[in-house]
């Protein structure tokens, strides 16, 4: 959605945006301001990553482009997976969940030693599978 917002650009400048969300409040999003006084071309560009382009036209032309690249979350959503590794196994993912389980539950009882050790025996057992998977492969 390359246009003009609804917020104000600063006087005496134009401002070309993409925001992915337009009426869902503050989602990110990328801008290129430029001073009126000043020839700029939109150019359309085909992305499914926030990317804002435009020609700008001073003695020679040039092209000014702002991208923003998601968190990893947020690129898998637009359909850009992970990228797998060959030696991670179920093994892998139960250790990484657990650890994961043993912290959440450090974070709820902070200061408990119970949950301090578990999640240091989860930690450890996390990098030993892992380490033992990476190395078999």
């Amino acid at each position: 959605m390359l246009g003009d917002s609804t917020c104000s650009s600063p006087p005496g400048y134009r401002a070309f945006l993409n925001t992915p969300f337009p009426y869902q409040g503050h989602h990110g999003g990328t801008a290129i301001l430029d001073h009126q006084d000043i020839p700029v071309v939109a150019l359309q560009l085909n992305s499914p990553l926030q990317v804002v382009a435009v020609k700008v036209f001073m003695g020679r032309s040039y092209t000014v482009c702002s991208l923003y690249l998601p968190p990893r979350r947020f690129r898998q959503f637009l359909g850009c997976p992970k990228r797998p590794v060959p030696w991670w196994s179920a093994a892998c993912t139960k250790a990484v969940q657990e650890k994961r389980a043993a912290f959440s539950g450090l974070r709820r009882h902070r200061g408990d030693p119970q949950c301090l050790e578990a999640f240091r025996r989860c930690r450890a057992r996390d990098h030993r599978v892992l380490k033992e998977a990476k190395r078999a492969s």
